[in-house]
């Protein structure tokens, strides 16, 4: 029921009419004796509701079980439903806070027997009350927040990178080979100024674009580790 108000479910439950509803018959049209409606009645009192026949309600039987349903969601069976929700929700809260609990103490204890923590560690640990299973909730859902927001960062940044990783290895050989030639090949009037400036910008390029390939390689590893561990 995540995705139900339960307090104000609750606060209109217990300020309904109480006790046991059921349909309590048919109300008829004077003119041609059609069926336009379906009681429902407290138990033990009067009338307190009806369903009606109209665009949306087309037959008799579908009025009725218009009513039915009315009947038997009533305060008592919607507050029972509420506790029994309330009651699983607290043992599993339960079970959340005894299964943190049991995992903190034995890392405290295996970092006790690796020298990592002391035994009045230990003893801390013992006095203090177990973290509650609501914020455990909370913090599971918070850090699962925080991981998605980080794969969407990286994912855009895989995005912006793109152009750097398609950079095909032939391309990046070819100009490898230009940055050889032109700096071996200045003749007797010396390598020209121009030329050498395109050489280093072709060089800077080479560089980021290494840069970038072993960062997606990185970012590609990263995301399938993440994968199989989700």
């Amino acid at each position: 029921m995540t995705d139900v108000n339960k307090a104000e479910l609750r606060r209109l439950a217990e300020a309904a009419t109480p006790g046991k509803w059921l349909t309590d018959g048919d109300e008829v049209g004077i003119v041609g004796g059609n069926v336009i409606g379906a009681y429902v009645a407290q138990k033990d009192g009067g009338r307190i509701g009806q369903a009606f026949v109209n665009c949306l309600v087309p037959t008799a039987e579908k009025c009725r079980a218009n009513a039915a349903f009315i009947a038997a969601a009533n305060p008592a069976a919607v507050l029972s439903l509420l506790d029994e929700c309330e009651s699983g929700e607290q043992w599993r809260n339960l079970a959340l806070q005894f299964d943190m609990h049991r995992m903190q103490a034995m890392a405290l204890i295996r970092m006790v027997a690796s020298g990592a923590a002391s035994s009045s560690q230990c003893y801390e640990f013992a006095a203090r009350a177990p973290i509650p299973g609501h914020e455990i909730t909370e913090r599971l859902a918070k850090a699962e927040a925080e991981r998605d927001a980080a794969l969407a960062e990286l994912a855009e940044l895989r995005e912006e990178l793109s152009g750097v990783k398609n950079v095909s290895t032939e391309t990046a050989k070819a100009m490898k080979r230009l940055v050889v030639c032109a700096r071996t090949s200045g003749g007797t009037a010396g390598p020209d100024a121009g030329l050498m400036e395109a050489c280093e910008q072709a060089e800077k390029m080479l560089s980021l674009g290494g840069i970038g390939r072993a960062y997606m390689e990185g970012a590609d590893a990263a995301m399938a580790q993440e994968a199989n561990h989700g």
